[in-house]
């Protein structure tokens, strides 16, 4: 082992989320087989809790490898709602596009919804949420009067 690799091994043990998302990257990496897939998600997991937002998209993705489709859908939406709650905007931006997409994105179309998720984004300065805001308000989409599909 490099001195690299053991000093990544040691800042994820502290908690840097990116230590922890690059430990859980490479072992996700082929041959995706079910121990490197358990300790990837291991790490993942902990650099989500850490705040790295590239590992909510990992997670997912790692679940999808271990044959779980669409659990990996329903934990990716648990997880960004977890986040977005907590105030995270690039989860709440994500959050905004599965409402919007809806069907096979883990939760019900719901414009009003994706428009509100998109407006707390923006308001957290995520430049594509105020796109996405800006999109939908001009089209008449996701408001009060206007229909969810």
């Amino acid at each position: 082992m490099n001195v690299r690799a053991l000093s990544r091994i040691v800042k994820a043990c502290l908690g840097n989320a990116r230590a922890q998302y690059e430990l859980a990257l490479l072992a996700a990496h082929d041959p995706p087989d079910r121990p490197r897939l358990r300790l990837a998600k291991f790490w993942a997991e902990r650099a989500m809790r850490n705040g790295d937002p590239a590992a909510f998209q990992l997670i997912a993705v790692i679940l999808g490898k271990m044959g779980n489709p669409s659990d990996a859908i329903d934990y990716m939406v648990a997880t960004w709602r977890s986040a977005a709650e907590r105030g995270d905007a690039v989860a709440q931006f994500s959050l905004g596009c599965c409402y919007e997409m809806g069907g096979d994105w883990g939760v019900p179309k719901d414009l009003e919804k994706a428009l509100f998720w998109y407006t707390k984004a923006a308001i957290g300065g995520y430049a594509d949420a105020q796109s996405a805001v800006a999109r939908l308000c001009s089209s008449g989409q996701g408001t009060a009067g206007s229909t969810s599909s």
